[in-house]
């Protein structure tokens, strides 16, 4: 405590000024993250689970089995099937600081896959509009390599091999995470029985969610430099409305072949509240959530501290 009072009270005021700064965002990052994990985890134990059958309209727990509508995606960086993908790819930047070369990964490209899939009970057969879902899943892979281009052979990457590409010069690091054919998954999110001749694109929230989605991703491949090479294998699984109404049709094939109701079609999609998709049981996942409310809260406390700290050394 002394010595962060010596250091902010013979602290120019520049950079006071940063201090301070970095440590307001730290107060609101991990209050902001705090609220919202401990909500996550209240949510996820206060929605009673449903059976598709019997869903009502409105915000529900599903649990079943992941299905596609035909056949799977093929996940863009590793090549492999699945239902759902979402990847990062982060470049390594090494900035001399003093005496000392400071590491850090920046994020020049991700992207969460927004295509339809199924989730089946016992009781029927649910379609999942996943598009702004939060996604917690147990499947990925990480890798590195000295290029851009990623190569799914480096998945098999020993521990030795990954340090020396983290220890080299400028290199690329890529993670992909998947929910997979035949995975049981716990879906929260708003249950909505649709008309076949209604589409989920004609509802706002869906439409301009969807459509900003598509913008934003095809204006960054355009202007980012380092995403041209692989430009058309990043845009290959990212659907436009065309496509997007296209799987829609899937969907309704899909369901009215397993429907009793066949004029019918359901839906989970987001509404407001948070759509979360894990296939952790629903313990674990409630768990996580605490545990990530438990360190966000420690950090508040932690950096409102130090920032009480440092306020008071240099009024002092």
């Amino acid at each position: 405590m002394h010595e962060m009072l010596f250091f902010t009270r013979h602290t120019s005021s520049s950079d006071f000024l940063v201090i301070v700064g970095l440590l307001l965002v730290a107060v609101g990052t991990s209050f902001y993250y705090f609220v919202k994990n401990r909500k996550l985890a209240l949510i996820i134990s206060d929605t009673p689970t449903s059976k598709i059958r019997s869903a009502s309209q409105g915000y529900v727990e599903i649990k079943g089995v992941i299905q596609p509508l035909s056949e799977p995606l093929i996940a863009p960086l590793t090549k492999k099937p699945c239902c759902w993908y979402s990847y990062v790819i982060e470049e390594k930047q090494i900035q001399r600081i003093g005496n000392r070369n400071d590491v850090e990964w920046v994020v020049i490209d991700h992207h969460s896959s927004h295509h339809f899939f199924y989730l089946k009970d016992e009781t029927g057969l649910l379609a999942v509009y996943p598009l702004g879902a939060e996604v917690m899943t147990s499947i990925k892979d990480r890798w590195f390599d000295s290029t851009l281009t990623p190569a799914a052979a480096l998945l098999g990457q020993s521990v030795f091999e990954k340090l020396r590409f983290t220890l080299s010069g400028t290199s690329y690091r890529f993670t992909e995470r998947r929910l997979e054919v035949g995975q049981s998954l716990v879906a929260l999110g708003f249950f909505h029985t649709f008309q076949l001749e209604e589409s989920p694109f004609s509802l706002p929230w869906v439409k301009d969610n969807h459509n900003d989605v598509i913008n934003k991703k095809k204006k960054k491949l355009s202007k980012h430099p380092k995403l041209a090479q692989i430009a058309d294998l990043l845009t290959l699984n990212l659907s436009d409305k065309s496509d997007s109404k296209k799987e829609w049709r899937q969907v309704c094939e899909g369901a009215q072949q397993s429907a009793k109701d066949k004029s019918v079609v359901n839906l989970l999609h987001k509404k407001e509240r948070p759509m979360i998709l894990s296939n952790f049981s629903e313990s674990r996942l409630v768990g996580k959530y605490k545990w990530l409310s438990f360190f966000s809260g420690l950090g508040f406390i932690v950096s409102l501290a130090l920032l009480t700290l440092a306020l008071l050394g240099k009024l002092h």
